[in-house]
């Protein structure tokens, strides 16, 4: 067979048509793809080495990607009898953790682990967070940070 100029002028439409089509095909199969890929939730997040994962465990923090949430004994004033308040934890493997307190009046302090560790505290309008005190009394990290105090399960902090 043959093929002029003439046919392939005639053929040349039809042909776009089809890599057309088939282009817009292999477009909506990638975004169902994509779509597939985004729309499944991560369970825990991937293992990190050291500053890293203390990186990735205050910016999930920061957007409100916790692991957990459950009610944890505080007091906020010097001399206070501990209340509860609600404690919200991201972790980034490797002992990384930023928990983040609430207290019921709405204030909120961030708890930042280090390798199964309490490290530091985020500043506040109430205090610097930097006068700090922990110890860690089996499975209970007993934390002061300025007047404040918590009690937090390890379990809860590092997932185990």
């Amino acid at each position: 067979m043959t093929v002029t100029a003439f046919t392939a002028q005639k053929l040349w439409p039809a042909l776009m048509c089809i890599f057309v089509a088939a282009s817009a095909l292999q477009a909506h199969a990638a975004q169902r793809s994509v779509e597939g890929v985004l729309a499944t939730p991560v369970l825990s997040p991937l293992p990190v080495a050291g500053e890293d994962a203390v990186k990735l465990s205050k910016q999930r923090a920061q957007k409100g990607d916790f692991d957990a949430e459950i009610l944890i004994p505080c007091a906020q004033e010097l001399g206070q009898n501990l209340g509860s308040c609600n404690a919200a934890v991201a972790r980034a493997g490797q002992g990384a953790a930023t928990v983040v307190v609430t207290f019921p009046n709405g204030f909120a302090r961030k708890l930042y682990f280090t390798e199964g560790a309490f490290t530091s505290a985020s500043a506040t309008m109430s205090g610097a967070g930097r006068d700090t005190d922990w110890s860690l009394q089996g499975d209970l990290f007993q934390i002061r940070v300025d007047d404040q105090r918590y009690e937090i399960p390890e379990s809860f902090v590092l997932g185990n």
